[in-house]
């Protein structure tokens, strides 16, 4: 019981962790500087590769399964279906480009002097006002910044 306990913990933590993130970063940058430079990278990763958007289809999978049927007693007869499946068909819309215009952008940023930081969400409200602090004037060097939000 205490194993199972401890299991269904960790499957919740693991479920609730923060996702990283990635944010723009140039020692000594203001905040207007990184946004300049990544709105010129994404209008040439853009143009460079434009979307080319795909759409993706899964088909369904219908199985009717096995009806049995027995008599029950006064009331006529009882029927229970086993092995039944619905998979109802699906589909899903991307950019098929996507990877492509990214690495374009990131190559950009860093010819401009930036790199794409991934860091882990903060979680607790100190770590948040640091990085918050952190992002007013400029940037400080990446290893002052363990979290982001």
């Amino acid at each position: 019981m205490g194993f199972r306990i401890l299991l269904l913990g960790c499957l919740l933590l693991a479920s609730c962790a923060p996702e990283p993130r990635t944010i723009v970063h140039k020692t000594g940058s203001t905040a207007q500087e990184r946004e300049d430079a990544l709105l010129a990278c994404n209008v040439e990763g853009i143009q460079e590769v434009p979307r080319a958007m795909t759409t993706e289809y899964t088909p369904g999978y219908y199985q009717p399964g096995t009806t049995y049927c027995r008599p029950a007693g006064h009331h006529g007869v009882a029927c229970a279906t086993v092995g039944a499946v619905n998979i109802p068909p699906s589909s899903r819309t991307y950019d098929a480009n996507e990877g492509l215009r990214n690495r374009v952008v990131e190559a950009c940023m860093r010819r401009k002097g930036f790199q794409m930081l991934v860091r882990p969400t903060c979680v607790t409200e100190q770590d948040r006002q640091r990085f918050l602090a952190s992002q007013q004037g400029p940037q400080p060097p990446e290893w002052e910044i363990p979290c982001v939000l």
